[in-house]
C-alpha cells in the first residue's frame, strides 16, 4: 500500500497491493485499494467488481449495488458483474432481484455451473421448485461434480415428493 500511495501512477504497484489483500480477505483494505484506484485510473468493470465485492464483505450493501451496477452499465456484456448483482441480492434475500441478476448473467454466459446453482436457489426461495430443478440439472450438466447442487436437487425433489404424497 506504501509503495502504491507513494507512486500513484504505478499500476503494477497497485495491482499487488489489491491482490495482497484479497488473499488476506482484509476487506477494508480491498476497498481502500479501489478506491484509490478510482481517483487515479480510468474506470473498469473488473475493478469496480472487486470492489462491489469488498463492500459487500463489509456491510455497505447499497454502495456495494452501486458499484456493480457501475460495472453492469461500463461493461453490459460482463456476465461476471451480474452474478455478482445477484449474489448481493440473494445475500439481502432479495430473492427476484436476485434471480433477475443471475439470468441476465447467464444470457450472456451459459456455461457457469455456479450461475446455475445460484439461480437454482433464488428460484427455490421464490417458491418455484420447477425451476430450481431445473436450474440444477443444468448445473449438473455443465460440472457433474458440483456437490452443492446436488445436494439442493435431491433436498427440493423429496419436498416435491413430500408435497405429492
Amino acid at each position: 500500500e506504501e509503495a502504491a500511495r507513494a507512486h500513484p501512477g504505478s499500476r503494477p504497484l497497485w495491482e499487488r497491493w489489491l491482490a495482497h489483500a484479497e488473499r488476506a480477505g482484509d476487506w477494508p483494505s480491498v476497498v481502500a485499494a479501489c478506491s484509490f484506484f478510482a481517483h487515479h485510473f480510468d474506470a473498469e468493470a473488473d475493478v469496480l467488481i472487486r470492489a462491489g465485492r469488498a463492500l459487500m464483505h463489509t456491510g455497505q450493501y447499497q454502495l456495494a449495488l452501486q458499484s456493480l451496477e457501475d460495472a453492469c452499465a461500463l461493461e453490459p456484456e460482463n456476465a461476471n458483474a451480474y452474478w455478482h448483482v445477484g449474489d448481493l441480492f440473494s445475500r439481502c434475500e432479495r430473492w427476484a432481484e436476485a434471480a433477475l441478476a443471475y439470468r441476465k448473467g447467464l444470457t450472456i454466459d451459459s456455461t457457469n455451473a455456479d450461475a446455475w446453482f445460484t439461480l437454482g436457489n433464488a428460484m427455490y426461495y421464490l417458491g418455484r421448485p420447477d425451476a430450481a430443478i431445473l436450474a440444477f440439472e443444468t448445473a449438473l450438466s455443465l460440472r457433474p461434480d458440483h456437490d452443492k447442487a446436488t445436494q439442493n436437487l435431491a433436498l427440493v425433489r423429496d419436498e416435491l415428493r413430500e408435497r405429492a404424497s
